[in-house]
């Protein structure tokens, strides 16, 4: 169905959906083309007690609206309830309560990537461990889960990773120029990183 005045837009996504399928044989379902310019964020924060020892994220805790009229019509400052069954999250993912760290986990996502044919995830990366301040709201330090993350790349072939470098307190140009370094010393023997070394 196309919708009035949107056309064009319509016959864009067809476009794009087109040049990211292939024809795998005569009669054969078509394919998502796994393409390196196809990028995806992907967050590291996510944590559990069997893997990580506690819960990371998923009981994030409810942060105020920034508008006070909204601000006070909804309770916040406490965490989430996993136990219960809640979780900082609208939907349930359908492995559970999962850890950013678990190389299982890890080598699913990433199939799961290449079948939508996203060829890079671009991923959160607070900064440094070794420099103060560098984790989210929650206290999550996500330097050490980056390297689980690349390993899973590279495990999947034909995939790519960038990183989205989060704003951490004390940012700033020397600082950047710094964790860039880090990343291309820790990261030398990774094939996967963008020869473009994608940093947003």
């Amino acid at each position: 169905m196309v919708v009035p005045g949107q056309t064009s837009l319509s016959f864009a996504y067809l476009a794009l959906a087109a040049s990211l399928l292939q024809v795998r044989g005569e009669g054969a379902l078509l394919l998502p083309v796994v393409a390196p310019h196809v990028h995806a964020f992907f967050y590291l924060w996510y944590g559990n007690p069997q893997t990580d020892g506690r819960y990371l994220h998923w009981d994030h805790e409810v942060l105020p609206h920034w508008t006070k009229a909204t601000r006070d019509r909804y309770p916040h400052g406490h965490k989430h309830n996993v136990e219960a069954g809640e979780i900082h999250s609208p939907f349930f993912p359908a492995r559970g309560t999962y850890s950013s760290n678990d190389a299982a986990t890890l080598d699913d996502q990433m199939r799961e990537l290449k079948r939508a044919g996203i060829g890079t995830v671009i991923l959160s990366w607070w900064g440094q461990a070794s420099r103060e301040g560098t984790s989210d709201t929650q206290g999550v330090q996500t330097d050490h889960t980056i390297a689980n993350v690349i390993a899973a790349v590279e495990r999947a072939g034909d995939m790519f990773w960038g990183v989205h470098m989060e704003p951490y307190p004390g940012r700033t140009a020397d600082t950047v120029r710094e964790d860039v370094q880090y990343l291309i010393e820790r990261s030398v023997c990774a094939s996967s990183w963008l020869l473009s070394r994608y940093i947003y």
